[in-house]
């Protein structure tokens, strides 16, 4: 599986993963995308009759976790990511959250999730969904979970995050590491980046492994994805990483190079 976390830290909410994709016990890849931005737009009934373009209610964008099968979970990713950009919603009696939103997609989830679960052995995932909410006007997150084998599938949809709850969600196979190292008067962003980055290096959950993702919401209510420049304190050299991508590494600096990934980077002072 993986690990991916979600904290609320103040006003925001952060979502970052491992980069490992397992196929087997002898098969895996560290290069899987697991930290995603989705856009969202939702639009309202055309102002006037027979207008060609109906009026934008609300447009955002949303960010993605998961953990558990690839197949299922990027399926369900793209169809969101397709799917979020096309709404139309007509109020009232009930007006726009982020709740509607996630009772909105959850027959998709659950009709890509039964047809993924009838062929694999291990279709189930689960993934969490973070974005602004134009009712209540601050940032939530739900966790999304389907389980079960071919058409029974079962899911939930359950908020997270909130102020009744621990201000953090770890989901995936490492999620027991996640909570037995993780320091509990900490919410800070160093302190979830260094734990997710000691459960990788030490290697104790072998589906656990490649590089740091990490996402956060802007000033403007919208996710982004940023990279990660880590400070080594063993090698005393820094690395740069993408999306589980290494950057920069052979890189002959902008005399070899017209165009290259320049990504916004947080910066992590790591011992390893």
């Amino acid at each position: 599986m993986t690990l991916s976390m979600a904290w609320r830290s103040e006003e925001n909410i952060h979502l970052a993963s491992d980069s490992r994709i397992t196929f087997s016990s002898s098969a895996k890849v560290d290069c899987g995308i697991k930290v995603m931005a989705i856009p969202v737009k939702v639009s309202g009934v055309p102002l006037v009759k027979d207008a060609k373009y109906s009026n934008v209610l609300f447009s955002r964008v949303y960010g993605f976790c998961y953990a558990g099968s690839l197949p299922n979970a990027a399926t369900i990713k793209e169809l969101l990511g397709e799917l979020l950009q096309q709404v139309q919603f007509v109020p009232p009696p009930e007006l726009l959250s982020f709740e509607k939103i996630c009772e909105f997609i959850i027959e998709y989830c659950e009709n890509i999730s039964s047809q993924y679960c009838t062929f694999l052995q291990d279709g189930e995932c689960e993934f969490i969904l973070a974005g602004y909410c134009p009712l209540d006007r601050y940032i939530k997150a739900s966790k999304f979970s389907l389980r079960g084998s071919g058409i029974t599938i079962k899911s939930q949809v359950a908020s997270i995050l909130t102020s009744g709850d621990p201000h953090y969600e770890f989901i995936g196979s490492g999620s027991a590491w996640a909570s037995a190292f993780r320091d509990p008067n900490t919410y800070d962003l160093q302190s979830f980046l260094l734990l997710l980055n000691r459960i990788i290096d030490e290697q104790v959950d072998e589906k656990v492994g490649g590089d740091i993702q990490y996402g956060r919401f802007n000033d403007n209510k919208d996710f982004e994805v940023l990279g990660v420049a880590r400070w080594s304190l063993k090698h005393l050299k820094w690395t740069y990483a993408y999306r589980g991508f290494s950057l920069y590494e052979d890189w002959g600096g902008m005399e070899s190079a017209a165009i290259f990934a320049k990504p916004q980077f947080v910066h992590l002072e790591v011992p390893s």
